[in-house]
C-alpha cells in the first residue's frame, strides 16, 4: 500500500518524508525509534546548533553501546 503518497498537502508530504527518513535511519542502525526520539528531544534544547550533528541514529546507537559497557562490572569483563 502506498497511502503515504497522498499526504494532503505539499507541506504534509515534506513532513511525512522527513519522518519516514528518520524511522528508516533508526531501523538501519538498529535503534528503537521511540528511544531515539526521546533522546533527541531531551538533548536538543541544551545543545548549540554546531553540536546537532551528534544527534544521528548512528551516534545514538554508539552511545547506547558505550553506556552498556560503562555499567558492566570487572567480573563481567574478566570472569574468574
Amino acid at each position: 500500500m502506498k497511502n503515504w503518497l497522498f499526504a494532503g498537502s505539499p507541506k504534509a508530504g515534506k513532513t511525512a518524508a522527513m519522518t519516514y527518513t528518520i524511522l528508516e535511519c533508526c531501523r538501519r542502525c538498529g535503534v528503537e525509534p521511540t528511544t531515539y526520539l526521546e533522546d533527541v528531544l531531551e538533548k536538543l534544547p541544551k545543545m548549540m546548533e554546531s553540536e546537532t550533528n551528534q544527534l544521528t541514529p548512528a551516534s545514538t546507537k554508539k552511545n547506547q553501546v558505550n553506556r552498556h559497557l560503562d555499567r558492566r562490572s570487572p567480573t563481567d569483563i574478566f570472569p574468574k
